[in-house]
């Protein structure tokens, strides 16, 4: 589901590189929006396994708590890792630091990251499958 997300993204982005037709321009962009999604996608799983493991020892209340909970550790793991990201390319650059617009993007992608984990978040909150390390 990341790594669609990530290539339809990716795809609607650099529509204007289509030209005459060529929708092949789009290949590139759209693996590599694949991969980045995938990327994003294996950060958003380990978040929601970290709210597994706090369910065993800190159970929640309700099933809502439980979703909330789900959706802000996977959303927090994805933009903890995407704005690290984001400030190493921000520092690294020479010209302008494209702030603002890297800000915007962090948050819509918390926003999307936090809502697809809680629509996901597992049902049997209390038997989770955790390994004990």
């Amino acid at each position: 589901m990341a790594a669609v997300s990530g290539a339809c993204t990716a795809a609607v982005m650099m529509l204007p590189v289509v030209v005459d037709g060529r929708w092949w321009n789009l290949t590139s962009f759209v693996i590599i929006g694949g991969l980045c999604g995938v990327l994003v996608g294996l950060v958003a799983v380990a978040g929601g396994r970290y709210a597994m493991r706090t369910a065993v020892f800190w159970p929640p209340r309700t099933r809502n708590r439980w979703r909330h909970r789900f959706g802000l550790c996977s959303a927090a793991s994805v933009v903890l890792l995407v704005g690290t990201l984001f400030a190493w390319g921000v520092a690294a650059s020479a010209g302008d630091s494209g702030f603002p617009e890297s800000l915007i993007a962090l948050a819509v992608l918390g926003a999307v990251s936090y809502l697809f984990a809680y629509l996901l978040a597992p049902v049997d909150y209390a038997n989770a499958d955790v390994e004990s390390t």
